[in-house]
């Protein structure tokens, strides 16, 4: 699906907005510690990136 600049942006910024504020600060400082591991991984060589598409397609044969 693909959806004009213009709604795509819309629909990500109501998405964005639909969001809960906030997380308990454990959370939020364990889910910065992940991401923050996997962008080194990442970095280095040591984990791939997947596009997201094939990725979802992956799921549905699944």
């Amino acid at each position: 699906m693909a959806l004009p600049k213009e709604q795509l942006e819309s629909l990500v910024e109501r998405l964005v907005a639909a969001l809960p504020r906030g997380m308990p600060g454990e959370f939020e400082a364990e889910w910065n510690r992940e991401a923050i591991a996997r962008a080194e991984a990442y970095e280095s060589g040591e984990l791939t990136a997947v596009d997201a598409y094939e990725a979802l397609a992956a799921l549905r044969r699944a």
